[in-house]
Protein backbone atom coordinates (compact mmCIF):
# COMPACT_ATOMS: atom_id res chain seq x y z
CA UNK A 1 0.00 0.00 0.00
CA UNK A 2 0.97 3.68 -0.71
CA UNK A 3 0.21 6.05 2.26
CA UNK A 4 -2.47 8.87 1.00
CA UNK A 5 -3.18 10.64 4.07
CA UNK A 6 -5.00 10.56 6.90
CA UNK A 7 -8.48 9.51 8.03
CA UNK A 8 -9.71 12.19 10.68
CA UNK A 9 -11.99 10.55 13.30
CA UNK A 10 -15.54 12.49 13.43
CA UNK A 11 -18.34 12.53 15.31
CA UNK A 12 -20.07 10.04 13.11
CA UNK A 13 -17.85 7.32 15.48
CA UNK A 14 -20.45 8.34 18.66
CA UNK A 15 -23.41 7.74 16.37
CA UNK A 16 -21.86 4.34 15.83
CA UNK A 17 -21.77 3.51 19.76
CA UNK A 18 -21.60 6.57 22.14
CA UNK A 19 -18.23 7.58 23.70
CA UNK A 20 -16.17 5.61 20.89
CA UNK A 21 -15.09 9.56 19.46
CA UNK A 22 -13.27 10.36 22.95
CA UNK A 23 -10.41 8.14 22.85
CA UNK A 24 -9.43 9.14 19.52
CA UNK A 25 -8.60 12.78 20.92
CA UNK A 26 -5.84 13.90 23.17
CA UNK A 27 -3.98 17.06 24.50
CA UNK A 28 -0.34 17.41 23.06
CA UNK A 29 2.04 18.97 25.37
CA UNK A 30 1.43 22.53 24.19
CA UNK A 31 -2.45 22.12 24.57
CA UNK A 32 -3.01 21.51 20.82
CA UNK A 33 -5.47 19.11 20.01
CA UNK A 34 -3.89 16.32 18.75
CA UNK A 35 -6.39 13.72 16.75
CA UNK A 36 -5.52 9.64 16.70
CA UNK A 37 -6.45 8.83 13.23
CA UNK A 38 -6.21 6.16 10.70
CA UNK A 39 -4.48 5.88 7.25
CA UNK A 40 -5.73 6.22 4.17
CA UNK A 41 -3.75 4.50 1.70
CA UNK A 42 -3.69 3.36 -1.85
CA UNK A 43 -3.39 -0.31 -2.71
CA UNK A 44 -0.74 -1.07 -4.96
CA UNK A 45 -0.79 -4.99 -5.14
CA UNK A 46 -3.87 -6.78 -4.84
CA UNK A 47 -4.60 -10.61 -3.47
CA UNK A 48 -6.76 -12.01 -0.58
CA UNK A 49 -6.74 -11.61 2.64
CA UNK A 50 -9.03 -12.97 5.33
CA UNK A 51 -9.56 -12.97 8.85
CA UNK A 52 -6.38 -13.94 10.99
CA UNK A 53 -3.79 -12.77 8.18
CA UNK A 54 -1.16 -11.10 9.55
CA UNK A 55 -0.27 -7.12 9.29
CA UNK A 56 3.36 -6.26 8.95
CA UNK A 57 3.88 -2.40 9.22
CA UNK A 58 7.73 -1.12 8.41
CA UNK A 59 8.54 2.59 8.50
CA UNK A 60 10.50 3.36 5.23
CA UNK A 61 14.33 4.79 6.06
CA UNK A 62 14.57 8.45 6.75
CA UNK A 63 12.97 11.29 8.35
CA UNK A 64 9.04 10.82 8.49
CA UNK A 65 6.80 13.90 6.84
CA UNK A 66 3.39 14.45 8.70
CA UNK A 67 0.63 13.80 6.54
CA UNK A 68 -2.71 16.13 6.23
CA UNK A 69 -6.47 14.87 6.65
CA UNK A 70 -8.03 13.83 3.48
Amino acid sequence: MEPAGLCSPCGQLDGFRHGLMQPTLERGADGGLVRKSGLMAIVVVGGEIGPGDAIAIERPPGEGQPLEPV
